[in-house]
């Protein structure tokens, strides 16, 4: 704002403080002097984040196409992918789009980065309610459980989920504990994060002693 030449990778990362603050207004302004202080590829995804941040969804999603067009390697662009996926899936009406953007990121990346692809798909397939494949890709994402893997994290949570409305509740709980005793053991752990899986087995739980399965 003050005129002088902007630092891109400071702008980025102040404003992806800024979008973790949920001050997504001031990260916009910090990711457009990215963009304009020649930011590329990542100046663009967080421009694009801060603009979903503010519900402006097809704006975020312009930048985010613009941003996959300059993603250097495979993490990127399966990043962006999984960032323009979730917008069209939840907020722009475009579920067919979303998948098949997953689907490109995973049959252009290697296995190994394209494991983020698979994790966002599973969590689509469980609220399409095909639960079955949902469990299936979750499951073979947490294979093996390395809960120091945000991808684990974010796999666990759709398997506990999808396996207790399957009725395979022994299935989920072991994960839910696994989960927890893991992640209980870890400095610095955030106990109502490290809660979570179990208490979605817990609802889903009550739900089954309630109403079973026939």
């Amino acid at each position: 704002d003050a005129g002088s030449p902007a630092d891109p990778e400071l702008f980025v990362a102040s404003s992806e403080r800024a979008v973790a603050g949920f001050d997504f207004e001031l990260a916009e302004r910090l990711a457009a002097a990215a963009v304009k202080g020649g930011g590329g590829q990542a100046a663009r995804r967080q421009l694009g984040a801060a603009l979903v941040g503010q519900g402006e969804f097809a704006a975020g999603e312009e930048q985010l196409a613009l941003a996959a067009g300059e993603a250097g390697d495979d993490v990127r662009r399966v990043g962006i992918a999984v960032d323009r996926a979730e917008n069209l899936y939840w907020h722009l009406d475009e579920a067919e789009r979303a998948v098949e953007l997953l689907r490109e990121a995973e049959r252009s990346a290697g296995p190994q980065a394209g494991r983020w692809s698979l994790a966002t798909r599973a969590v689509f397939l469980l609220f399409q309610g095909r639960t079955e494949k949902a469990v299936d890709l979750s499951f073979g994402l947490l294979d093996p459980v390395d809960f120091a893997d945000p991808i684990c994290w974010h796999a666990a949570r759709t398997a506990i989920w999808g396996a207790a409305c399957l009725g395979r509740l022994e299935r989920s709980r072991e994960v839910a504990e696994l989960f927890l005793r893991v992640v209980g053991d870890a400095d610095g752990g955030d106990a109502a994060l490290d809660a979570e899986p179990l208490m979605i087995f817990g609802e889903i739980g009550r739900c089954h002693e309630d109403y079973p399965l026939r």
